[in-house]
């Protein structure tokens, strides 16, 4: 293993930072969709896909970003192994980035991740370790990466900071997407809560930039941002698992910051599914149900308004593998999940 000083290390470095630097999505005008529902309060829902990502979601950018701080401040240097602690996109992403700059990359996932999400993680030339209970996936990424003299990279310390960057292009994209749809910028931003680097990316944007939006954040059951949000716990537990892929957690994470959003709201979980269901339905590609989870509380958002709004939100990650999971009967039947309850909460109409 190179360490820093040796070799070609400032060369690398340079090539590394031209890399993180250089945006590969498709244009704003391929990645944007306006709901087709009419509202009473002429409100407009406009959803941007971050599906369309080389690493397949929203946390491409954000972990390119991550990486090029490492790589400035040192931390990553060539031949360097990456560890990370998650079965979700910033684990994709993340392996993306290991591959684009030469870097070994090993992730620790539970040991009942799916094979179709191990394979995406594979794919990226990442090696994957399944380990169990769940909750220790993260002690187990620090040991193995002290055993490698790796880095840990854990994402939900890194990308909220990652997503304050003034070159984080999600929330800029957003604003540009929802002004290109309906010639007016966002009132309203609504984002799932995960790591909260969605959200903190947004807040800083309009602190930057002065855009008026609100930033709505959806959480589901069992999480428990919400009630930390409620009664400003930071460290506040539910101890449960979120049904809903890529959002939830079971105990706020320290990197949460409760100003980043102005709202929280809790979607129903069935709810989550049936919008995943119509997004695909819309869009003819199996989404995620965090991604449905945002439009049941853009549309709830437009129905409640008193006025117009422009309301943008995240399409998070579209994949196969979802076939086999929200958009399947069987396995919603396994979780308790009745997504028919919502079906008609997402008929195009006036509401």
């Amino acid at each position: 293993m190179t360490s820093p000083g040796t070799g070609d290390h400032g060369a690398w470095a340079r090539r590394a930072t031209q890399v993180l630097s250089e945006a590969d999505s498709e244009p704003i005008g391929a990645r944007v969709v306006e709901w087709p529902g009419a509202f009473a309060s002429r409100s407009r829902i406009v959803v941007l896909d971050e599906s369309r990502h080389p690493s397949g979601s929203l946390k491409h950018d954000t972990l390119r970003l991550v990486f090029r701080r490492l790589v400035a401040d040192g931390t990553i240097w060539p031949g360097r192994a990456i560890v990370m602690a998650s079965a979700g996109n910033a684990a994709v992403a993340g392996a993306y980035w290991c591959r684009m700059l030469g870097l070994p990359c090993t992730v620790v996932v539970p040991a009942s991740t799916p094979a179709a999400k191990t394979d995406l993680i594979g794919a990226e030339h990442a090696t994957v370790v399944p380990h169990a209970p769940p909750a220790a996936i993260y002690e187990e990424a620090r040991r193995i990466a002290d055993g490698l003299g790796g880095f840990y990279l854990d994402h939900f310390a890194h990308g909220p900071a990652a997503a304050t960057d003034r070159d984080w292009p999600l929330a800029r994209d957003l604003v540009d997407a929802a002004t290109a749809v309906t010639a007016a910028p966002p009132t309203v931003t609504i984002v799932g809560l995960g790591s909260g680097a969605t959200a903190a990316g947004l807040h800083a944007h309009r602190r930057r930039s002065g855009p008026g939006y609100r930033v709505i954040g959806v959480d589901p059951e069992n999480s428990a941002y919400l009630p930390g949000w409620v009664y400003d716990v930071p460290d506040y537990g539910t101890g449960m698992p979120s049904r809903i892929e890529g959002i939830g957690r079971p105990v706020l994470p320290d990197s949460f910051d409760p100003a980043t959003v102005d709202l929280v709201v809790r979607a129903p979980d069935s709810a989550a599914v049936a919008g995943a269901r119509a997004l695909r339905a819309l869009l003819g590609r199996p989404v995620g149900a965090s991604s449905g989870a945002t439009l049941w509380a853009a549309v709830r958002h437009a129905r409640r308004s008193t006025g117009p709004e422009i309301i943008a939100t995240v399409l998070a990650d579209a994949h196969p593998h979802y076939l086999d999971t929200c958009h399947d009967n069987a396995w919603c039947a396994t979780k308790g999940l009745d997504p028919a309850a919502f079906a008609d909460f997402f008929r195009p109409g006036t509401g």
